[in-house]
């Protein structure tokens, strides 16, 4: 009766709990991110701004850059409803909006969650 339980309770937790999405920034082929216009470096200052607001927001977990100059790419991962939700909030970002960068959604299966504080 007790593992009934505890599965029920688990099986809950699981549907209301947010689900965790792999995001790929990838710069669009033509922007040379070492002589960005005024106004792409504009955009990626809002790309920023964006992402720490989502940050505070609790969507983004985490994210990060790869420093391979050949392949200008960025990671993060983000907690949201389902990957609709996911796509929108990247699709979302200015730089994407822009053009200058495109994005890729997946659904990740995040076996170690940020610890609760």
């Amino acid at each position: 009766m007790k593992i009934a339980i505890l599965l029920l309770f688990a099986a809950l937790a699981a549907i209301a709990a947010p689900a965790h999405f792999f995001v790929l920034y990838e710069v669009t082929p033509g922007v040379d991110i070492a002589h960005l216009t005024p106004q792409q470096a504009a955009v990626f200052k809002e790309h920023g701004i964006n992402l720490t607001k989502l940050r505070d927001a609790g969507i983004l977990l985490t994210a990060g850059r790869m420093l391979n100059p050949q392949h200008p790419r960025a990671i993060a991962i983000f907690t949201a409803e389902d990957e609709a939700a996911a796509k929108e909030i990247a699709a979302a970002d200015p730089a994407v909006k822009a053009g200058l960068m495109k994005v890729t959604v997946e659904t990740l299966d995040l076996v170690f969650p940020p610890v609760a504080k």
